[in-house]
Order: structure tokens, then C-alpha cells, then sequence
């Protein structure tokens, strides 16, 4: 079918790049030539979009925090139980010094390192409230060196957080990461700051540090920050990433949803899943599944309970199923071929039939116009590849019509009452307003609702021609200092 071909050039397009979840420093492109194509200028005129985005230079990137999975859990002390909270991070600091100076004995050469403990108290400080949490710095000899909001200012202690040193136990803040990384590092203001965002500058590395390869950090702009944000995911929602791969974003909603939650993840692509798999292993997320499956046609419902794990069944899981998911298929799978497993952070009981997701993204597969360095990499492609997979009009057809059976499909397993994101790294009318447009006509149980990132003072459609759109927010390098992105939230009525 056509939509299957169109998916295979799309996908090839798509892997060329990172949608906008980078990590390494980004690769300078040239800039678009001083005489634009003719076919190019076209384009930008179809799609009233402003020549300017793509001759704009980003000053900055970004990365998210994440508050690991394991270390001192902030809790409160049972009725009667005379054991406080310091207590109980006392003796976890206590045990994490035993432990390296054990192993200072074994191997001298790393008495310089230090245990980084996260810093508890029974009542939080304003920091703590604010989502800031201070780390104390324990050196082999148990003398603690308290350092505030993340890191200090000690240079004898900076060491600690440098690449190579252990990583501490809880999200760090701008002024731990400045140091770290040796840049300036400021919050993004217009996200949630629960969510971990920082901007850092365009040309600023952090792949080669513990803290990234040990899933504390990663890079994402914070326009796909902003699609998850939309959602307002709450722990204990059940989740569907419906085009899930490289997974960035996925990891992201695994984070909100928590332990008590679940997020399921879909991507068609088997070259690209592989990539999914080992963000979801190195950030360690925890409550997800991923199936190698076509988003049209996906009918999983949401997780039970999950299953029992022993020592010989770690995560549930015999060696002959973790076997079978670790294989990737060949080939992509069609619309009629059943799911397949590729990844879990542990085994769960089957769900009831015809359950519901609470929140549903369906990041649709695009023609990726909205990143500069795409684009930019038309100057080697040659600008007649631009006109072949961009604006050719049958095969645009076709793409529209994936994106509207993947918003289609993701809106069926949508509970009522719940949220839908629909958003593409797209900034053509035909992958957006007119898709967005098409499906709001075919169904009158579905609500355009705001997004809720103002903040962001993101662009809109054109109220002229999309009235009824001016919900929809549209993010690009002029307007928000991000990659492109258009970013639709819905409700089910």
C-alpha cells in the first residue's frame, strides 16, 4: 500500500536526525544558499512559513534531569517509629562510605573519589519545595562537606561531579550542571520544573559523562518536552506512545506515570527500535512495554498487575521470553501483523479487553521540515530530493492519510475523559491544520483544548483560515528558540 512505501522513505529521513533528542555536540550545517530555490520559496509560501526560520542559528540546546530510580527514598517515619528521617539517611551515607572505603583499600588509586548521598530532612527546605534538592558530599574519611543546591561553590568538592566521579543520588540543578559541564546552565522557565529542562550552549558535550551514560541526564529540546508536558500525566496513568521510537519521549512519561503507572510504546520501524531499546535500558525506565507494531492498527490495551518476579525469572520473565524479545525481526511489520514485544522493564498480567489509555501522544511520522538541520542538509541531498519527498502532492496524499490513521487509531484507544496529543516535527499545513481539521469534522466527541504552554508564547495557526485551531501551539527556532513543532491537545468527551 502506498502509506507503507511513504512510511519507508519517511522513517530513512527521520533517522538522519534525532528528533531534536541530541546528545552529541551538534554538527555546524551550512546555511541555506544566498539565492534560495525557486521550489523551496514555493514551499514556504504554501505553508505561510517565514524564510527566516530556516537562516535562524539556535544559541542553545537543551538536556533533561531525571531523579533516578534508585538511592535514599524521601519518606516519613511510621506513627511510634523513633527512627527519622535523617536517621535513615544517615545510615544510607553511612553504608555508601563503608563501601567505598572498602574499595579504597582494594584500589588505591581511587581514595580522590567520593559517595555522593542525596541530603534528607524531615522537614523539607524551600529548595526541596521548589523541586531543588541539596546533595551532601562524603569523603572517605566520613567527613561530610555539605554542599546546597546540588553542587556549591567548593572547588575541593567540584571534583566529585566532574565526568568520571560516582553520580549522586538525586536530580542535580543549574548551578551542579554549570559546574559539571563548565557552561552557563539556566532552567527553561516556560516548562514545568518538575520536568528537569535546562538550556546550555548550541556547541556545550555532555555524552561522554557518567551522568549521562548513567541516565541521569539526556539531551531533548524542549519542544518535545513540551508535547509530553501537554498531556498532564499524573502517576498512575496508564500511557500510549503511539510512534515511540528513539524514545525520548517515552522515557519522559515513563518518569510522570511512575512505578504505579504504565506506558506502552509503539513504533513501526525495526531499525529504529533498537534505538528505543537502548535509551529505555540506559535511562532504566521503569512501567513501560514496547511493541514492534503498526500504530494504525494497534489494539493492545492497557497493563494489568505485574507479574511476580523470582531469581530465575528476573522481571518476570522466563530465558526463552527474554530471548524472543531481544530479537529483532528484518522486517517491519504490516497492518495486519500482531505485536510484537520487544522491550519491558518487567513482565505484567495481559490487560482486560477493550480497557483504555488515560493519555495518548501520538507523535506522527513527518516529512521532520521543522529541524534547520534537516533541512540544511538539502545543500548535499540536492534541493530536487527536497521536491521528491517534501512536495510531491501523491505522495504527501499518502503520508496525510498515515497521519490521520494514526490519530485515528490513537483517539479509539483513548478512555473518555482522557488527554490526546497530536503533534508532528512538521511545520507544513497539509501534516497539521489539515489533518487536525479533517478529524475534528469526523468526530463530535472530540474537544481542541489548550495545551497549557502559553508560557512558551508559542505561535498558532492563522486565525483567519483555522479559527477553530487557535489552541494548537506551533514552535520553531524564531518564535520559541526550539526545533519546529506543532503540538495539538485533545480531549475525549
Amino acid at each position: 500500500m502506498a502509506a507503507s512505501s511513504d512510511r519507508s522513505d519517511d522513517m530513512k529521513a527521520r533517522e538522519t536526525v534525532s528528533d531534536g533528542e541530541e546528545d552529541a555536540v551538534p554538527t555546524a550545517c551550512e546555511g541555506l544558499p544566498s539565492e534560495v530555490p525557486v521550489a523551496f520559496r514555493r514551499w514556504l509560501a504554501a505553508n505561510q512559513i517565514d524564510e527566516g526560520i530556516y537562516r535562524a542559528t539556535l544559541p542553545h540546546r537543551y538536556l533533561r534531569t531525571r531523579r533516578p530510580l534508585h538511592g535514599t527514598k524521601r519518606t516519613r517515619p511510621a506513627a511510634g517509629d523513633d527512627k527519622t528521617d535523617d536517621d535513615s539517611a544517615e545510615q544510607t551515607a553511612l553504608a555508601a562510605t563503608s563501601k567505598t572505603e572498602h574499595d579504597h583499600r582494594k584500589q588505591p588509586h581511587k581514595r580522590a573519589r567520593v559517595a555522593v548521598t542525596e541530603s534528607c530532612s524531615s522537614k523539607p527546605s524551600e529548595e526541596d519545595a521548589a523541586g531543588v534538592t541539596g546533595v551532601v558530599c562524603k569523603s572517605p574519611d566520613s567527613k561530610a562537606l555539605p554542599v546546597l543546591d546540588g553542587v556549591g561553590e567548593g572547588s575541593d568538592t567540584l571534583s566529585a561531579l566532574e565526568p568520571h566521579a560516582p553520580c549522586p543520588t538525586d536530580r542535580l540543578d543549574a548551578k551542579a550542571l554549570s559546574s559539571m559541564l563548565h557552561c552557563s546552565v539556566t532552567p527553561v522557565a516556560w516548562l514545568p520544573q518538575h520536568l528537569g529542562f535546562y538550556q546550555l550552549p548550541a556547541t556545550a558535550s555532555f555524552a561522554s559523562t557518567t551522568l549521562y551514560k548513567q541516565g541521569y541526564l539526556h539531551g531533548m529540546d524542549a519542544s518535545s518536552g513540551a508535547a509530553v508536558a501537554a498531556l498532564d500525566i499524573q502517576p498512575g496513568d496508564d500511557c500510549l506512545d503511539l510512534c515511540c521510537a528513539p524514545g525520548a519521549k517515552l522515557a519522559l512519561m515513563a518518569d510522570l506515570a511512575g512505578e504505579q503507572g504504565s506506558v506502552t510504546g509503539v513504533d513501526v520501524s525495526a531499525r529504529r527500535m533498537a534505538t528505543c531499546r537502548s535509551t529505555c535500558r540506559r535511562l532504566k525506565v521503569t512501567g513501560t512495554r514496547v511493541y514492534l507494531a503498526d500504530g494504525t492498527t494497534f489494539d493492545e490495551p492497557p497493563p494489568a498487575s505485574p507479574c511476580p518476579t523470582t531469581v530465575h525469572h528476573p522481571g518476570g520473565f522466563t530465558k526463552r521470553e527474554r530471548k524472543a524479545m531481544h530479537k529483532l525481526p528484518s522486517r517491519d511489520p504490516g497492518p495486519t501483523d500482531p505485536p510484537r514485544l520487544t522491550h519491558a522493564s518487567r513482565k505484567f498480567q495481559p490487560g482486560k479487553p477493550g480497557a483504555k489509555y488515560n493519555k495518548v501522544l501520538v507523535d506522527a511520522e513527518c516529512t521532520h521540515d521543522g529541524s534547520i538541520k534537516h533541512v540544511l542538509k538539502y545543500n548535499t541531498w540536492g534541493w530536487d530530493t527536497f521536491e521528491a519527498r517534501v512536495m510531491d502532492a501523491e505522495r504527501m496524499a499518502s503520508l496525510q492519510t498515515l497521519q490521520r490513521g494514526l490519530l485515528e487509531n490513537g483517539f479509539r484507544l483513548l478512555a473518555p475523559g482522557g488527554s490526546l496529543v497530536y503533534s508532528t516535527c512538521s511545520l507544513t499545513l497539509a501534516q497539521n491544520e489539515e489533518v487536525l481539521s479533517w478529524f475534528l469534522e469526523q468526530h463530535s466527541d472530540a474537544a481542541l483544548v489548550p495545551a497549557g504552554l502559553e508560557a512558551a508564547n508559542p505561535g498558532h495557526p492563522d486565525a483567519t483560515k483555522y479559527p477553530h485551531l487557535q489552541a494548537a501551539a506551533k514552535f520553531d527556532p524564531v518564535t520559541t528558540g526550539t526545533s519546529g513543532l506543532f503540538v495539538a491537545k485533545m480531549t475525549k468527551l
